[in-house]
């Protein structure tokens, strides 16, 4: 429980706050815009490949129905045609009309239900081909956004803070991922890259039961961020 909230926090602070305060230090505002363009163009394709999953279930169980229901008909029809050669042999005539009667509308069902068949499993189809296609779009969203991170540091820096996060909390083990971040922030000196560490370091220290560190850690985000703030 304490890697899911923490780690998913952290994500979320760094992904909002980190490549802002790194946009207005390096004047790649435009850049960032792109990026954050191409990251909602991803959310919607996940979203809509989603969609299209569910509905391809959907589908599928009304074709499986519609396959039972046409099955049943057929046996229905079996059934008809079997009385009515009885009626037939044994001079039945009334008997062989009404059933053709029965038999006709049965026919027409089945036709109807042929119809309605056919068209679900081209629906399927096209649902297949359209989450195909989206799968795609993420592979190749995929590749941009750790193209992004490979060389654009602001991504770099969020998405290896995260990671040292997730590595360390995966081993049960929060202290060491306070320890491995405080050690990392004496070795910097980047405005942006400290912002990122006391922002999971903040997070860390709160879910430790430890909110003074967590208060000094925000303190110094708005010290090392105001107007003139200094950097240690």
């Amino acid at each position: 429980m304490f890697l899911t909230r923490t780690s998913l926090r952290v994500f979320v602070i760094l992904a909002v706050a980190f490549p802002a305060i790194s946009a207005r230090a390096s004047g790649s505002e435009p850049d960032d815009r792109e990026r954050d363009v191409r990251r909602e163009q991803a959310a919607a394709r996940a979203a809509d490949r989603e969609l299209a999953e569910d509905h391809q279930h959907t589908v599928k169980d009304e074709i499986r129905k519609l396959e039972k229901y046409i099955s049943e008909l057929r046996r229905i029809q079996v059934g008809l045609n079997a009385k009515v050669e009885n009626a037939e042999l044994s001079a039945d005539l009334v008997t062989a009309r009404d059933v053709r009667r029965e038999l006709v509308e049965i026919d027409r069902e089945f036709q109807h239900s042929q119809i309605e068949l056919e068209r679900l499993v081209l629906e399927r189809r096209h649902d297949i081909e359209r989450r195909e296609l989206l799968h795609m779009s993420e592979r190749f969203d995929y590749v941009a956004n750790w193209r992004d991170v490979a060389f654009e540091p602001p991504g770099a820096v969020m998405m290896a803070t995260q990671a040292i996060v997730e590595l360390h909390l995966s081993r049960g083990d929060p202290e060491s991922a306070a320890e491995g971040l405080e050690h990392l922030l004496t070795r910097v000196q980047d405005r942006g890259t400290r912002t990122a560490l006391r922002f999971a370091l903040k997070d860390i220290y709160v879910e430790l039961g430890r909110p003074d560190r967590a208060i000094e850690h925000m303190t110094e985000v708005v010290l090392e961020n105001a107007e003139g703030g200094d950097t240690h």
